[in-house]
């Protein structure tokens, strides 16, 4: 049996739409499994995410995801987003992805969260780069919501 190893990408493309007067941004990331021709697989090689991006300071009405105790193998704490304020926002399949990064020089955090199309049913995101076409639909939506829900700072 040949298997995949995680972080063989073959091709990676990366867009980005800014919202927001430049302040924050939404983008798109698709990159291409490498396959070798004796793998099959019933799912498509591609996976695509989208990702919203914004300056956590800017946005002190958001109840932001707490970090609880869980027992996965070797992962002892995860996110949990019930009470995120981001989290009823039109993701596909559910927030999948949630960072903080500290700019130790401006003293602003950078949050990014994000999803991604590699669910049961997924097949037309897996089989393709279908990055522009999310950024553009979902990415579009999803930045025109949080800005109604949220305000521009």
């Amino acid at each position: 049996m040949t298997t995949i190893e995680f972080g063989q990408v073959s091709e990676s493309i990366r867009r980005k739409m800014h919202f927001n007067n430049g302040k924050s941004f939404i983008e798109s990331i698709s990159w291409k499994m490498k396959i070798s021709s004796e793998v099959s697989l019933s799912i498509g090689p591609w996976n695509n995410c989208l990702y919203l991006n914004f300056i956590k300071e800017d946005f002190q009405d958001i109840v932001y995801p707490k970090i609880v105790p869980c027992d996965w193998g070797l992962i002892k704490q995860r996110f949990e987003y019930s009470e995120f304020s981001l989290a009823d926002l039109d993701w596909h399949g559910g927030i999948t992805f949630y960072q903080e990064h500290r700019n130790l020089e401006t003293l602003r955090t950078w949050v990014k969260v994000g999803c991604d199309y590699r669910h049961y049913g997924d097949e037309f995101f897996q089989n393709s780069d279908c990055g522009k076409y999310i950024l553009e639909g979902d990415g579009r939506r999803l930045a025109i919501e949080f800005l109604k829900k949220f305000g521009v700072p």
